[in-house]
């Protein structure tokens, strides 16, 4: 049983008795300054006395309803894209749609810091896989080149806004390459969607470039604040993943008591934009500390020397009340473990304050 323990043995599940985007309540009562949320907007503060209603069957049984059907279309018109659909979680969508779509005789592109989800579809998928140096556009061109007569189709992949770094993805330089090499583009949007844009449409919105996106993934869990993955791209894409992902047709439906939100959360997050002009505002700030450059995000890495100090640095904020939970590998390359600092727009810039002294950043 030994080789179970011997990666990722660091971590472990702790128990809160309440969750909240700004503070979380521990086993003995005390409240937590929250810095792990993936709540940016806090909208997670509305409807909390939803209640779980499942669907117990599959959608393509008796668990579809014209509610998913109606909500997909919402989504759809918000993006301004021709169709979406709905996994139950944004995990499953992103397996869902490079372990289906891609072939034998195809070819997978991915940035190396793409998320597991994504690496774990395309490995199903019985394509080529090749990930290229992590926002490396010379590298990424140098493999487009290398096998643009070779393979069927060549399937580029990325995040918008990478879970780990915080970092942008280069997306104008993407389109302009899958375009020249004649590739097709997927970005997955679970880290931007709701944080830039138009109305909070997403990284490739706010960069003018969402109609060249060929699919975009993004998930409900994270700004929208509630449960699901989304798809979105032409109706022939949404067309084939209802008829061959295994990811929706042998599962439950998403639970309806989250999609009936969706519209008013949606209303919610278009809406937002002093929340994301705080947020923005908390980003950039911390960011200065941090000595980081370019466009602002919600994700700050902290970076440490090995594993041990990253734990030890944990385990002291959270002796002080504050959660910032520490990233080793595997999850991270090697050598490169930080705190994971995630900020939303419930927190005050007194809160960042705290942070920073207890990180000696001020």
């Amino acid at each position: 049983m030994e080789r179970f323990q011997e990666k990722g043995e660091h971590r472990k599940l702790r128990a809160f008795q309440a969750y909240g985007s700004r503070f979380l309540t521990d086993e003995n009562g005390r409240l937590i300054l929250n810095f792990a949320s993936n709540d940016y907007l806090g909208l997670s503060e509305l409807n909390k006395e939803v209640l779980v209603k499942s669907q117990p069957s599959s959608r393509l049984l008796a668990g579809n309803t014209q509610k998913h059907l109606d909500l997909e279309h919402l989504l759809s018109d918000y993006l301004n894209r021709p169709a979406s659909l709905t996994y139950p979680s944004g995990y499953t969508a992103n397996m869902g749609v490079l372990s289906c779509l891609p072939e034998r005789g195809d070819l997978i592109l991915m940035d190396r810091l793409s998320h597991a989800s994504l690496l774990d579809g395309a490995r199903l998928s019985g394509a080529k896989i090749e990930r290229f140096h992590h926002q490396d556009m010379n590298h990424l061109e140098s493999l487009l080149k290398r096998h643009q007569t070779s393979h069927r189709v060549i399937w580029v992949v990325s995040e918008g806004l990478f879970s780990m770094d915080g970092d942008l993805c280069p997306i104008q330089d993407l389109i302009e390459l899958k375009s020249k090499y004649g590739a097709l583009l997927l970005i997955d949007e679970a880290h931007s969607m709701g944080l830039y844009g138009k109305s909070g449409r997403g990284w490739a919105d706010d960069q003018n470039c969402l109609d060249q996106v060929d699919i975009l993934t993004f998930n409900l869990s994270k700004a929208f604040a509630l449960q699901g993955g989304v798809v979105s791209g032409s109706q022939q894409l949404i067309t084939s993943l209802i008829r061959h992902s295994r990811q929706q047709i042998y599962t439950t439906a998403t639970p309806l008591s989250h999609l009936e939100l969706l519209p008013e959360r949606l209303e919610s997050l278009k809406s937002a934009d002093s929340q994301r002009k705080k947020l923005q505002s908390l980003c950039e700030s911390l960011s200065k500390l941090l000595k980081r450059n370019g466009p602002w995000s919600p994700i700050l890495p902290f970076h440490l020397d090995g594993a041990h100090q990253a734990l030890d640095i944990a385990e002291e904020l959270w002796k002080q009340k504050i959660y910032c939970p520490a990233i080793l590998p595997p999850t991270v390359q090697p050598n490169t473990s930080r705190l994971r600092i995630s900020l939303n727009a419930t927190l005050s810039s007194e809160d960042l304050d705290t942070l920073s002294k207890s990180l000696g950043l001020t």
